[in-house]
């Protein structure tokens, strides 16, 4: 008399387990082991690598008045608390613009107008707790119009701050800031020769 084999299977879907009772023969019971053993070690070979995401278009407010540019102490990771600009994702169907306006109320309170888009920054690295972000960012040089800025949103803090100043702080600036700084210093220095 031949024993029937029965082997329990448990797979994870969406956050919970599926078992479901299968009737094998020893090959299948010894190819499902295999399989597993495959599984296990492909998955322990993966363990130290860490999840990628996919890129984010995002726009930046480089808003200047006085001779000053409004920079944000990041409340939010990636680089939580360095000095950067007001900014963030576009929404779906959301101009790059009014992404960076709506930002910009959102965060520091203030009210401006889009003049021009500078260069093109690309963002992707690991923040301080090992999780991936890659950005996509377009700084957009806004001129002031109204408000007093208070952080709000994702800011600790937002400030005005001369070219000089923001120079003389490389050591708490986001990495790209300096170099959009540059760039928008060279058109509004133009402007006014």
């Amino acid at each position: 008399m031949q024993r029937e084999t029965f082997a329990i299977i448990g797979m994870e879907k969406s956050h919970s387990w599926l078992w479901q009772a299968l009737k094998l023969d020893k090959d299948e019971i010894l190819n499902l082991i295999i399989s597993v053993i495959e599984v296990s070690l492909i998955m322990r070979a993966n363990e130290g690598q860490k999840a990628l995401s996919e890129p984010k278009v995002a726009t930046l407010a480089i808003v200047y008045h006085n001779d000053k540019i409004l920079l944000v102490k990041r409340n939010k990771q990636p680089q939580r608390f360095g000095w950067g600009f007001p900014g963030g994702s576009v929404l779906p169907g959301e101009s790059l613009n009014d992404g960076a306006l709506r930002e910009l109320k959102e965060e520091t309170q203030l009210v401006a107008t889009v003049e021009t888009t500078l260069t093109v920054v690309e963002v992707n690295e690991f923040d301080s707790e090992g999780v991936h972000h890659h950005f996509i960012l377009v700084p957009l040089l806004c001129s002031y119009l109204s408000g007093v800025p208070v952080a709000g949103d994702d800011a600790l803090e937002c400030r005005w701050m001369s070219f000089n100043d923001i120079y003389s702080q490389s050591e708490t600036l986001i990495e790209h800031v300096a170099t959009v700084v540059r760039e928008a210093e060279a058109i509004i220095r133009a402007r006014t020769n």
